[in-house]
């Protein structure tokens, strides 16, 4: 979801992702991401290097809000986090087998 308009998944991110004036909210599930949200002030910080959802969590509730609203509206079904998977190297990623005993 940027700004209100609805993107396709794989345009945006590879994970679930809000965007919303200067404000991004973001989670990447691994190997990619670390399996929580981040929110980001993109002309302040374009790099996405400071997770600001500690110290804005006004702003950070309002984006999860509008994620919850969104995921809502399309019938998104989250599948859960996969904790086994932390710290796994995108490359043993791919070449893990363990998702179908899930």
């Amino acid at each position: 979801l940027i700004d209100g308009v609805d993107v396709p998944p794989g345009l945006a991110c590879h994970g679930r992702a809000v965007i919303k004036g200067d404000w991004k909210l973001i989670f990447i599930a691994p190997p990619y991401g670390e399996n929580e949200w981040h929110l980001y002030n993109l002309p302040e910080d374009p790099r996405e290097m400071e997770n600001l959802a500690g110290t804005h969590p006004d702003k950070f509730a309002e984006l999860k809000r509008d994620w919850a609203e969104y995921a809502r509206s399309v019938g998104y079904i989250q599948a859960g986090e996969i904790r086994h998977l932390e710290g796994m190297s995108p490359e043993d990623f791919f070449r893990y087998e363990g998702l179908s005993s899930v």
